[in-house]
């Protein structure tokens, strides 16, 4: 993983504000509806891609590819909805982060050809 310096100018306020209220949204929400509610707001951290691939300079977090052919996928550092714990425990990960951009990152996905 590359050492990636983390600037909260290159996003929008608009941006910032949008996941700021989703997850004060999450945090009123009944356990049982927050996985749902999640997966519904996805295009939240999605809108986060570019400014996070900026600061990276368009490199994957994790194995500095720089392949622009690639999908930049937002990738989850703490798990948003399930955290395994052992083979035979699990719980609901980090739900409180979910939309928390300082734990986002850039990973490259690639193309698959057809």
């Amino acid at each position: 993983m590359i050492y990636v310096k983390r600037n909260p100018k290159l996003i929008p306020e608009k941006v910032l504000k949008v996941a700021e209220k989703a997850q004060k949204e999450l945090e009123v929400l009944p356990e049982i509806e927050r996985k749902e509610f999640i997966e519904k707001k996805a295009h939240i951290w999605r809108s986060f891609a570019r400014y996070l691939a900026k600061m990276s300079y368009g490199k994957c977090w994790y194995s500095e590819g720089n392949d622009p052919q690639s999908f930049f996928d937002v990738d989850h550092f703490r798990p948003k909805k399930e955290a395994k714990r052992s083979e035979s425990e699990s719980d609901d990960g980090y739900p409180w982060l979910a939309f928390s951009w300082e734990k986002f990152q850039i990973l490259i996905r690639a193309i698959k050809s057809p």
